[in-house]
This record gives C-alpha cells, structure tokens and sequence, in this order.
C-alpha cells in the first residue's frame, strides 16, 4: 500500500496561517524528516539535470560515487546507478546531519560545471547561458528554504553566514590573482564543515591572502601585512581610520593572544565565528584594495 502523502507547501496558506504551521527554527545538528525528504528531492534534481546536460553515463557515475564515498566498496561494485539513488535516499532517511552534508557536498562537486565550462560547451551564446544550472546555488536555495545551518560558500559547505558575506567571500576568491584566490579557498577549506574545522589555520590563510595581495599591488616579495601596509597606504587615498583596522588585522594575528605564529593561544579557544569573521573581512579589504588607485 503506498504511504499516504501529505501536503508542505512553506509559506503556503496552511503554514501562512498556522493551521499546519512549518517550523522556522534553524536546523543545525538535526534534520526533520521533511527537510530530509527535500534534501533528497534536490540533489536527486540535480542529479537528473546534470547528467542530461552533460551526457554523463549512469553506470560510471555509479561505480565513481561507489569507489569514492561509500566503504564498502568491493561489495557493492556492481550496484547500479538506481541502487546507488536508492542507497543515498536510505541515508538521508537515516543517518545524521553530517552524513547527508557529506553526500551533498561530494555529489554536487563531481557534477558541477563551471559558467566557463558551459560557455565552451555550447560555444558562448546569451541563450544558452540563460539556462545555465548552478547546483551550488540550487542547493543553497533548499538550505535557505529548509532553514538549514548551512550554505555552499566556494564549493564548500560551511555553518550559515548571510548572503552579502557569501557574495564578499566569493568575490575575493576570484580575483584576477592566483595567489590571492588560492589563499582564500583554502581558508574556507578550513573553515568547512566536513574539513577538519581547522579555524586557526583558516584565519592564517585569510591574513596571508591579504597579504599576497598587498605584495602584488607593490610589486613586492614577502612583505609581512604590516610592512606592506605602511608601503602601500603611502601610495594610495584611504581614510586613516581605515588604514589602522586594516593594519590591526596584522596585531591581532601575531601578537601574544594571536594565532599566526604558534603562540600562546590554544587552538580549542578559537571558534567558527572568530575564523569566520576574519575571512569575511579580510575578503572585504581585498576587493576593496583592487579597486583603489595607486599613485
């Protein structure tokens, strides 16, 4: 007999006008069973569209996710990709938060396509790139909806942070400077939820991003943050306010409550929102500086 379905539309007129009310309390270490079910419902989406779209064969991509996120992998070799479905559902249903998060992470991973590999694809057109599927910002929607913790930030799943700090992030993650770019995923590395949470080292990549980028706008080599500040403020138009927090990024890092060179603090004192913090504005002084002329 099929299980008898029930209607959970959020925001729609049962929950708008609390009759069935949808809860809206922020889902951090547990999942609802319909906040599960639609977790699932979204990356199977995404799994449907993406290998129609770029002509993935089912049975590889079954036997790839089986080598490379399940254990068990000689038992199940020859599980096909229909198994594989049922068997991601199963643990949505039923395994902890940070599996599913796992999961969604890897999936979207390997079928991602970058705007860049799309326009190559289809060899650049505005309407092709019209319907171009991002399924980072399509599983963010479902975290958004869901009220779940948590959001794709640079490919990375980490706890929840606003839109505006994600678009601050990214941004600085992008810059037309390698160096700066590398520094910065991998601070968000750190920082994710299914890396090692490793906020002392994030908040060492987010000083080092900066400092990269002061290096590169003098034209310079291995100058500290706080050196470069001095050489690059003396260049460029900034309010002196400015110029001191910016340069106080430098104290906090390395003095003897700071972080940098493996000193007096404990690595357990340091939080996600501490690390987070220092990310989002070390992210913000580096799409400021790129802006700013130089003399």
């Amino acid at each position: 007999m099929n299980k008898k379905r029930t209607i959970r539309v959020r925001d729609g007129f049962s929950d708008r006008n609390g009759i069935k009310s949808i809860s809206k309390e922020m889902q951090i270490n547990e999942f609802t069973a319909e906040t599960r079910t639609v977790l699932f419902n979204t990356l199977n989406n995404i799994l449907n569209i993406q290998v129609k779209s770029l002509g993935l064969d089912e049975d590889n991509l079954a036997k790839y996710i089986v080598e490379n996120m399940f254990n068990d992998v000689y038992e199940r070799y020859h599980d096909s990709y229909d198994q594989i479905i049922s068997q991601i559902r199963y643990l949505f249903e039923n395994e902890s938060y940070d599996s599913i998060l796992t999961v969604v992470e890897f999936i979207c991973g390997i079928v991602y396509e970058s705007p860049e590999q799309y326009r190559s694809r289809n060899h650049y057109d505005a309407f092709f790139m019209s319907s171009y599927f991002n399924v980072f910002k399509e599983m963010n929607n479902a975290f958004e909806n869901e009220y779940v913790g948590y959001r794709f930030v640079d490919e990375k799943i980490v706890k929840i942070t606003n839109k505006e700090e994600i678009f601050t992030i990214e941004k600085a993650s992008t810059t037309p400077y390698d160096s700066v770019n590398e520094a910065i995923q991998k601070s968000v590395s750190f920082l994710s939820e299914n890396s090692k949470k490793d906020y002392e080292n994030s908040i060492k990549e987010s000083i080092l991003a900066t400092e990269e980028l002061f290096n590169i706008l003098l034209n310079t080599s291995g100058l500290t943050l706080g050196k470069a500040a001095d050489q690059l403020f003396s260049k460029i138009d900034v309010d002196e306010h400015l110029r001191d927090a910016i340069k106080n990024l430098y104290k906090y890092a390395s003095d003897s409550n700071g972080i940098r060179h493996g000193n007096n603090k404990e690595k357990s004192e340091i939080t996600f929102d501490e690390a987070k913090l220092i990310l989002v504005i070390c992210s913000a002084v580096i799409n400021f500086l790129i802006t700013v002329p130089i003399k």
